[in-house]
């Protein structure tokens, strides 16, 4: 793979000009493994079937409400390769709170890149305290792509068209744009 040189690589965000990505909403979300790697277990019979580092993933997603009292999770899956998810930010009461602080900002009222960013980093490295524990003779590596793909979910019906996209995944893991073999 060709390393990232600035004067030829001109990386773009595909996120929306002027949207507010910390404001209620939902959005969907899709984190690649590193190279597209499958890391998180197999598709068998049209079900997917998580191995030890897709039970952490999941673990750690389930996880976030804990951290974001405002957040809350739709449909996620893990797939071998990849995982997608709906975070739905509800209102946060900020009124009190010196939002000037971008400490306090960001605990309060993180942006999706924010949540995601964390998310991605506790969960690989409990990836990586995994392998070290258990297979200390094996090199994980990175566990996630650079980057991730969001989607303002913008109405009930694209919800639920989603919902159904993620929920359905694994059967149809043959002709997702992820397979691999």
């Amino acid at each position: 793979m060709e390393k990232y040189n600035p004067e030829i690589h001109h990386r773009r965000s595909i996120r929306l000009q002027e949207y507010d990505y910390s404001q209620e909403g939902a959005y969907f979300i899709t984190i690649c493994a590193q190279d597209w790697r499958c890391l998180f277990g197999e598709v068998i019979n049209k079900e997917m079937y998580l191995n030890d580092y897709g039970q952490i993933v999941s673990q750690h997603w389930e996880k976030m409400p804990e951290r974001w009292e405002h957040l809350e999770l739709g449909a996620f899956q893990v797939m071998p390769n990849h995982m997608h998810g709906i975070l739905i930010f509800n209102a946060v009461d900020v009124s009190s709170a010196d939002l000037s602080n971008p400490k306090i900002q960001w605990a309060l009222k993180p942006s999706v890149g924010q949540v995601v960013g964390a998310f991605c980093s506790v969960s690989a490295t409990a990836c990586l305290d995994f392998t070290k524990k258990n297979h200390p003779d094996v090199h994980l590596g990175k566990v996630w792509q650079r980057g991730f793909h969001e989607h303002v979910i913008r109405d009930l019906k694209a919800f639920g068209n989603i919902s159904n996209y993620i929920i359905n995944n694994p059967e149809n893991w043959g002709t997702d744009k992820f397979f691999v073999q």
